[in-house]
């Protein structure tokens, strides 16, 4: 089950200068997902299951069926992990709960990836076909230790984002397709991530690709999942 940890997607390293925003409109999401991966060696696996996000309650709750059933609980300081007949497992883990593509698309910030409201600016914006990139960066006392970021925008939607190490290479990438629109929430149903690993060796790519279907917005029941109690 380690390979879960990638469903909460890449951990950006400037996710603490990124702050919670309060939605007027929207505050609950929960849907269908599935994650298929392709490792660089060659193996696969596949989750599926569902997942409910409350931003009031500042839970993250993945409920798997697949590969087996356990129950994934993302607080702002903990991952707890859930399956049936044992004790529970905690783990400390940094906050992502702002960062997640629920948050965000609840927030209206997924256009930008939330980058607007951090301590990212804008370097550079370029246009390129029907895509809008523009390139972010963070103050010069961080620029040593975290890199740029690039994001593309088509017709006012997030299409894609690079990850760039401090010497400019390509640490990951992640593409948004598909989108619906629930209740007036533009939301991706699709989320396609590259990430790469470079040893002697080479570079080595793995692959992974998220799909939402079944997407509910301001759902009134299922609180005992919304704000599910943690053992």
């Amino acid at each position: 089950m380690k390979i879960f940890k990638k469903i909460l997607f890449f951990l950006p390293f400037f996710l603490a200068y990124l702050p919670l925003v309060s939605s007027q409109n929207f505050y609950r999401i929960s849907c269908d997902f599935s994650i298929k991966v392709k490792k660089n060696d060659g193996t696969a696996q596949l989750t599926m299951g569902k997942v409910y996000y409350d931003c009031n309650f500042r839970k993250l709750v993945y409920v798997l069926s697949f590969p087996q059933k356990e129950i994934w609980i993302n607080t702002s300081e903990q991952l707890i992990k859930i399956a049936q007949g044992k004790a529970p497992v905690k783990q400390s883990v940094p906050s992502i709960l702002e960062f997640t593509v629920f948050q965000l698309a609840m927030n209206g910030q997924l256009s930008d990836y939330g980058l607007k409201n951090s301590s990212f600016t804008v370097e550079e914006v370029e246009k390129e076909d029907n895509q809008i990139i523009t390139t972010w960066k963070l103050p010069t006392k961080y620029s040593k230790k975290f890199g740029k970021i690039m994001t593309s925008v088509k017709d006012r939607q997030l299409y894609g984002i690079v990850f760039l190490d401090t010497k400019g290479s390509v640490i990951s990438k992640q593409f948004f397709d598909n989108y619906i629109l629930i209740s007036g929430l533009s939301f991706p149903t699709e989320i396609i991530q590259i990430s790469y690993i470079v040893d002697d060796k080479g570079t080595k790519e793995n692959y992974q690709l998220t799909n939402f279907k079944n997407v509910i917005v301001n759902e009134k029941s299922n609180e005992n999942y919304y704000n599910y109690t943690i053992p």
